[in-house]
């Protein structure tokens, strides 16, 4: 006989017994578990009458879905999210289907309704979701987004959809622009993504608190983009008409480009607590005053080319290095000017400061760094600040004033154009050559070692007093 235990006094039961007593008991508990199981995931459809969320009588079986429920409103029918359904209280669901329409508030102003859907959201053909955009209704999705249907949830139309899964969540749909309001990911996990036809994504607000965010090919921002925390990896193409604020999370440029295009605001800015703000094309069009560094210690870095567009100001306010180059104007206008001393500005790229457009180190007279050198068809305004050309040899060219100069040893600057250094032309063992039909006005002292005035019909010309060749 099998070991044994005892129940009581007077009961024994062998081992196989026992065993087979613990298997009874384990099925009994997993039929438990599946019939809880089935309860809490009941399949739940509007009747073709539609009405109140909030309302029984809205739904077959005459009872409220709940969170653990998948939901479907059918064709024809129309169900409305009312005040009834407030933050404390919300609409939820498991699972939404919209087969009809499904619409948030309903011209009332007595405040936003709630909607949290624990997995996914499917607008199917002939469905609609829209908002009554009189209050900022909100949607929490844990799952994805797909769009097949109708989905009115425009820019400016008070919305507030906020992906807060914890594992992948796709947004997906027919239309190759997904539109939105506000934007939030707020992820515990996983990373949310847009599928292959997705490749576009519109919104007024777009902020990152937790989780990645890997965006599709072009985003257009209208308001601000907040990065809080995560990771989010940009596109190809990012328009962006607030402001750019980066704190703990990372920017992952890549090889895309961010517009600052806003309009209607005086001002956009990059700033947050991070001091290390790092792009690759930086680029600015529209009508607002693009203020880089807004922060003690933070430095931005285009890794990149920087372009500041037609009718548009770039201020830099703190430490700036450009990688590729650097265009101001293109044609008519454009503003680049440096408004407070602190921090080094280097600019590894070419400089070009098209017709029309301005250059202006005047209030600040900050010294700056070249490591290719400068194009001057415009206004360029060089302050008392102290110009180094090193790293490269480089050129000047175009009718520059740049009271002083930098050339180090081991670099050959060539003046192309008119060039005029009315205080101090150093550089110790640097070179200073003249190309063809070039200009070269010195007006203080010159240390530079080799001045090599070899261009055809170039010219050098003394314009200061006491001064020693």
């Amino acid at each position: 006989m099998g070991n044994s235990i005892y129940f009581g006094s007077d009961k024994h039961v062998t081992t196989t017994n026992r065993l087979i007593f613990f298997k009874m008991r384990f099925s009994l508990l997993l039929i438990s578990f599946i019939t809880i199981a089935t309860v809490t995931q009941a399949q739940i459809s509007s009747k073709i009458t539609g009405g109140k969320w909030s309302d029984p009588l809205t739904w077959v079986g005459d009872v409220v879905p709940a969170i653990g429920d998948n939901v479907t409103i059918v064709a024809g029918s129309s169900v409305i999210i009312r005040t009834e359904n407030g933050s404390s209280d919300p609409a939820a669901c498991n699972s939404l289907t919209i087969d009809g329409t499904l619409t948030m508030g309903a011209g009332g102003t007595n405040g936003a309704r709630f909607l949290n859907i624990a997995d996914a959201l499917l607008i199917n053909i002939g469905g609609t979701f829209s908002v009554d955009g009189l209050q900022f209704h909100q949607v929490s999705i844990g799952g994805n987004f797909t769009n097949y249907g109708t989905f009115l949830d425009l820019v400016n139309l008070k919305s507030h959809f906020i992906f807060n899964g914890a594992g992948s969540q796709v947004i997906d749909g027919t239309l190759p622009t997904q539109i939105f309001d506000l934007f939030d990911v707020v992820k515990t996990g996983g990373t949310l993504t847009t599928s292959g036809t997705v490749t576009g994504l519109t919104v007024s607000r777009l902020t990152l608190t937790s989780g990645d965010f890997v965006a599709p090919a072009s985003v257009n921002i209208s308001g601000n983009l907040i990065l809080t925390a995560g990771s989010y990896t940009a596109g190809a193409n990012t328009s962006l008409g607030g402001n750019f604020t980066k704190d703990l999370a990372s920017f992952v440029a890549g090889s895309g480009t961010l517009t600052f295009n806003g309009s209607g605001v005086t001002q956009q800015v990059i700033g947050g607590t991070s001091t290390d703000q790092q792009f690759n094309n930086i680029s600015t069009s529209g009508s607002a005053n693009l203020k880089a560094g807004n922060t003690n210690g933070v430095v931005t870095v285009v890794n990149g080319n920087l372009v500041v567009g037609d009718g548009t100001t770039l201020e830099i306010q703190r430490p700036i290095t450009v990688k590729g180059t650097t265009t101001v104007g293109n044609g008519t206008s454009g503003y680049l000017y440096f408004s407070s001393l602190g921090g080094t500005k280097t600019f590894e790229g070419h400089v070009s400061v098209s017709i029309g457009a301005t250059w202006d180190n005047d209030d600040v007279n900050e010294n700056i760094h070249f490591n290719n050198g400068i194009t001057n068809n415009g206004i360029f305004i060089a302050g008392s600040g102290l110009h180094h050309f090193e790293i490269n040899s480089q050129s000047v060219d175009g009718v520059l004033i740049i009271p002083s100069i930098d050339v180090p040893a081991g670099i050959i600057l060539t003046n192309n154009g008119t060039f005029s250094v009315p205080t101090s032309l150093s550089g110790g063992s640097g070179t200073l050559v003249q190309g063809d039909n070039a200009v070269l006005n010195i007006g203080g002292t010159s240390n530079i070692t080799t001045l090599s005035p070899t261009g055809l019909n170039n010219t050098v010309n003394y314009t200061g007093a006491d001064q020693t060749v």
